[in-house]
C-alpha cells in the first residue's frame, strides 16, 4: 500500500490549496485500497481504448485513436511510476499540477469518492497532454475518450465507480462534446446497481 500513500501525499501536497483536498485525502488514507480499485478501473478503460475497433458511439475516442495512430495509451501504472520519480523533481511536478489546479470540479461539492475519481482521471489526462508530443496541439480529448470507454463498459454490464463519477458529463453531451446516441443510451442505465 505504500505506493498508494505516496500518491495521496503527492496529491495533497500539490492540490492541498483546495479546501476539500486535505480532508478527502485523510479519509482515503484510512482505506488506501480504494485507490487500487479506482486505478484498476482507469486501467480497464485504458485497456478498452487500446483495443477499440470502430465504435460509432465514441467520437472523442475515435478522434484520439486517429491522433495516436498505432500507439497505445500508456498504462496508468507507467504514469504513476513516472510521478514517483517526479516526486524528486519539483519543476516537472509543478508544471503538471499548475494545470490540474485550474479544474473547476476541484471546488465542487460532489461526493468525496467522485472527487477522488475525477482527480485521478484529470491527473492521467494532464500527464499525457504534457508528455506525449502533439496531443494537445491536435485537440486530443483524453479524459472524454476514457469516459466514453467507461460508458461502453457500463452498457456492456460493467458499471464502475469511475463511470458513476463522470457520467453526468456524457449526459450533458451538447456542452461536453459527446455523442447524443451515447448520452441517450447511458441515461437509461440504472446506476444504483
Amino acid at each position: 500500500m505504500d505506493k498508494y500513500l505516496i500518491i495521496l501525499d503527492i496529491l495533497q501536497k500539490n492540490l492541498g490549496n483546495h479546501q476539500r483536498v486535505p480532508v478527502i485525502m485523510e479519509k482515503v488514507r484510512q482505506n488506501p485500497e480504494i485507490l487500487a480499485v479506482f486505478l484498476g478501473e482507469l486501467e480497464a478503460a485504458i485497456y478498452k481504448f487500446n483495443r477499440l475497433k470502430n465504435e460509432s458511439l465514441v467520437k472523442n475516442a475515435d478522434k484520439l485513436m486517429g491522433i495516436m495512430g498505432t500507439d497505445d495509451l500508456p498504462a496508468c501504472a507507467e504514469v504513476l511510476k513516472d510521478l514517483f520519480l517526479r516526486n524528486k523533481s519539483k519543476k516537472k511536478q509543478v508544471q503538471l499540477f499548475e494545470e490540474i489546479n485550474k479544474f473547476k470540479f476541484l471546488d465542487d461539492k460532489s461526493s468525496e469518492l467522485y472527487f477522488l475519481e475525477r482527480i485521478l482521471v484529470a491527473l492521467y489526462r494532464t500527464y499525457l497532454l504534457q508528455n506525449i508530443s502533439g496531443l494537445r496541439g491536435k485537440g486530443a480529448q483524453i479524459a472524454s475518450a476514457l469516459e466514453e470507454m467507461l460508458a461502453v463498459m457500463a452498457l456492456n454490464g460493467f458499471q464502475t465507480h469511475l463511470f458513476r463519477a463522470t457520467r453526468h458529463w456524457i449526459t450533458d453531451w451538447k456542452t461536453e462534446g459527446f455523442s447524443k446516441e451515447l448520452a441517450q443510451r447511458i441515461s437509461k442505465l440504472n446506476t444504483n446497481s
